[in-house]
């Protein structure tokens, strides 16, 4: 049974809430008082495998690494080495309880030093969104939640500049335009979505966010933007995204720097029977804008919901040829699909430089990046093979 809402507007048709635990901190604290307290958040006091812990210590160690510049343990060079040096250490760390974790103990000096660097070089903080992001992808939820609370707390150019607020965003609207597209429009899309697959890169996850092989996935995306293809192939829609984007901005009053914005990443998302986004508390972090556009038919499940700053999980109304228009920190999940399918192309539009890389950039949004298909390709054969 739902909880009864009070007060507050009244819910438009085809929209429901449900309420959700929130796990966004509310320390009223300044960011570097919280993150150097004793009380900032633990990990789960119920200990765990050994297996388990060792796996949580590899992971805090790469988080640490990565915010300092050490990206990939697999790298050549004298980087590469000093982290997996410091992954084997983390490797053989395995405490009876997970609190009790030194690579715990090394990642929130790692939180503190990030916190204290902000009035300075503001480097670290670029990476804290991804570093989020990258916890939620490899479900170490008891990182996830230790990293959260720092991160909601930090300026919002920490993890981008321009972007709004966690909090703000939260409480901000999610904007539906129905019939953005017509009929001809999707039917088309549908058609050229098909045709890039083989030259674009794809990526699965299970509806947890873990990365899996796309083979038999029943969640796979495909990276659109790669080689800055899909803005060839139609930049008109391109455009009038854009526009819609800048449109809503201003009279929502988000006050982003969407028109100075660019192209993060263009995603075709297509969910089949038991694919879905569970994580109620998931973001966009580090962009701007995300434009959802729905290809498909209605299917059972595959709810468009986000959180509220209420705690309720609001259901949208959503149909084929619409568009939902929300900052991109606005929380939001998509129900499991029990039958049917549902697609979407997804645009998001960042503070960074524009992307055509093949995938969906969680670094240094200055940077360049030369993640390319071959590697798309790898990542996913590892995957397959790792079943």
């Amino acid at each position: 049974m739902r909880p009864k809402e009070s007060g507050g507007p009244p819910k438009a048709a085809g929209e429901r809430k449900v309420r959700v635990t929130s796990r966004l901190s509310t320390d009223s604290r300044g960011p570097a008082e919280a993150a150097a307290s004793s009380d900032a958040p633990e990990v789960g006091d119920e200990g765990g495998k050994d297996g388990d812990d060792r796996e949580g210590d590899m992971m805090a160690m790469r988080l640490i690494l990565w915010a300092f510049g050490v990206v990939d343990h697999e790298e050549e060079g004298e980087a590469g080495e000093l982290a997996e040096e410091a992954l084997r250490e983390g490797g053989r760390m395995r405490p009876p309880r997970k609190r009790d974790s030194q690579a715990l103990r090394w990642f929130r000096g790692a939180q503190r030093a990030m916190v204290q660097s902000s009035e300075g070089d503001w480097d670290p903080f670029e990476l804290m969104g991804g570093m989020v992001e990258e916890g939620q992808r490899n479900r170490f939820e008891e990182f996830e939640v230790s990293l959260r609370p720092a991160a909601t707390q930090l300026p919002a150019v920490a993890i981008g500049r321009g972007t709004m607020p966690f909090e703000k965003a939260q409480a901000a609207r999610a904007r539906r335009i129905p019939n953005f597209l017509s009929e001809e429009e999707v039917q088309h899309l549908e058609r050229v979505v098909l045709e890039m697959r083989a030259v674009c890169g794809l990526q699965a996850k299970t509806r947890r966010g873990e990365l899996r092989s796309t083979v038999g996935a029943s969640w796979t995306t495909t990276f659109l933007h790669t080689n800055g293809e899909f803005q060839k192939r139609e930049p008109e829609l391109i455009s009038r995204i854009r526009a819609l984007a800048a449109q809503v901005n201003s009279e929502e009053r988000w006050s982003m720097p969407v028109e100075e914005g660019n192209l993060r990443c263009i995603e075709h998302h297509e969910y089949l029977n038991g694919g879905g986004l569970a994580d109620h508390h998931h973001r966009d972090t580090g962009s701007l804008v995300t434009i959802d556009l729905m290809l498909s038919e209605a299917s059972s499940g595959g709810e468009f919901c986000t959180l509220e700053a209420d705690g309720l999980l609001r259901e949208h109304e959503f149909h084929r040829g619409d568009a939902i228009v929300f900052p991109s920190h606005k929380p939001h999940s998509v129900g499991q699909i029990t039958s049917g399918r549902r697609s979407v192309l997804i645009v998001e539009i960042w503070p960074g430089l524009p992307r055509s890389c093949a995938h969906r950039c969680v670094g240094d949004p200055e940077a360049a990046c030369d993640f390319g298909v071959m590697d798309s390709a790898r990542e996913n054969m590892r995957y397959l093979f790792a079943r």
